[in-house]
This record gives C-alpha cells, structure tokens and sequence, in this order.
C-alpha cells in the first residue's frame, strides 16, 4: 500500500509540475498580429518581416488584413499582444508610455500616385475633389485625415494596390495613396511600370517596428527580437525599379 502510495504521490507531483510548465509556456507566448503587406507580412510566413519574428520561440505571429489586425490588437482581453509594422509616431497614432516598441525594420513611405496621363504631385491639395483611392484599415497620418474631414476628397478604399492600380488604369481613379515598398511589390505582381510620383518627396516616412502591449513578457521580446536586425530607419525610401 506505501509503495502504491508513493507512486501515486509521484505521479501526482510529476502531473503538477507539468501543469505548471505548460501554463508557463502559455504565459510567456507573444500574440503578434501582422498587417498583409505583400513581401514583408504574408500569410504564408515567407515575408521580409515574417521570416525575423518567427525566429523568437515565444511568437505567434498571425498574418491578416490590416483592419482586422489593430482591431485585434486593441482588444483588452489581449493583455501580451502586438503589431506589425506599427510605432510610436503621432502623426500615425496615439500609443503613450504603456506600449513598447523594436527597432525599425523598415523606413517605409506614404506617396501619391498619379493615374496615367497625370502628372506627379506631392501636394495633398492637388487631390482636392478628385477621385482618391487608398486601402483598408492603413494609417494615412493626421494631413490626409485632416483633408478628408474638411471635405477636400474622400478615399475609395480597397483590399489591394494592386485593385487601385486597376482602378486607376481604367480611368476610375485620379490619384491613390500608398506606401513603399509595399505599392513597388503591386506593381510588379501586375507585371507593369511605376505610375508617377514624387520619390523625393513622400507625403510622411513611417518607421515599421513592431509596437507591443507592455508588459514584462513584451520585453523580453522586444529585447531578443532587437539582437535579430540592424536598425533600417535610415534607409531611403521609394522604389527601386
């Protein structure tokens, strides 16, 4: 009956312990959710920024469309929680001492684009009353929001660059707004050449970091995910091709 009794003390505390181990694992594991920007966030993981976070044992890095993504992210039922590519910035957002952020992957870039037969601009006001396209759940930063609360345009928004592309193409777009590099990757999927823009002149830089909840797990994960890449603010934007 002792040996029993010890064996089932035994397996009692090895159970325990097991229970403790996983609930640690699950403590320590970082909810990342990435905004779809195809060749940095994809959802097959082979994206620039996918292939750097899902070094990190502790990421759960989960790839969705933009609006989806911060929706995700503001729930207050995710308490170790983040999202890329986002940051600091007030131009951008309103994220205060509570959030933490990386070092910045990328220097990324708003611009107008011009519809064929238009001519590049970098002035907001030259969109006054024209037909703007943008895309889903992406900051613009407070000048276009400004603009569009003063009635000068309103966005027609889509999933997809390259859908505004098309748009745009068949003279049911002016101009659209859209970052680089992630406007330089639509157009090549759609095999055709730059519309014009202002490649000296972006409407504002935006440094994609991935911004998180902070908290001691957050971290810890900021700090192993910064030993994993040089600071990229520098780089200069636009596209190459």
């Amino acid at each position: 009956m002792k040996v029993k009794s010890m064996i089932s003390s035994v397996n009692l505390i090895t159970l325990l312990l097991s229970l403790l181990i996983q609930g640690s694992i699950c403590a320590e594991e970082i909810k990342i959710f990435g905004l779809f920007i195809d060749g940095l966030h994809q959802t097959d993981g082979k994206g620039q920024y996918d292939k750097i976070i899902n070094e990190i044992e502790t990421a759960n890095l989960q790839v969705m469309s933009p609006k989806r993504a911060f929706s995700e992210f503001h729930d207050d039922d995710c308490l170790h929680c983040c999202i890329t590519p986002a940051n600091k910035n007030i131009y951008f957002y309103k994220y205060g001492d509570n959030y933490i952020k990386s070092k910045s992957m990328n220097a990324a870039a708003i611009y107008i684009w011009s519809a064929p037969k238009l001519e590049a601009t970098s002035d907001l006001s030259d969109l006054n009353g024209k037909r703007v396209g943008g895309r889903f759940g992406m900051p613009y930063g407070n000048e276009v929001e400004q603009a569009i609360k003063n009635g000068y345009f309103t966005l027609n928004l889509s999933y997809k660059i390259e859908t505004s592309i098309t748009l745009a193409n068949s003279n049911r777009l002016d101009y659209f707004l859209a970052y680089t590099p992630d406007a330089c990757e639509a157009f090549k999927n759609l095999s055709q050449p730059l519309f014009s823009y202002v490649k000296g002149s972006p409407i504002h830089i935006h440094q994609d970091r991935v911004l998180c909840k902070k908290t001691s797990e957050t971290e810890a994960f900021i700090k192993e995910l910064n030993k994993l890449f040089v600071d990229q603010s520098k780089i200069r934007p636009g596209c190459n091709n």
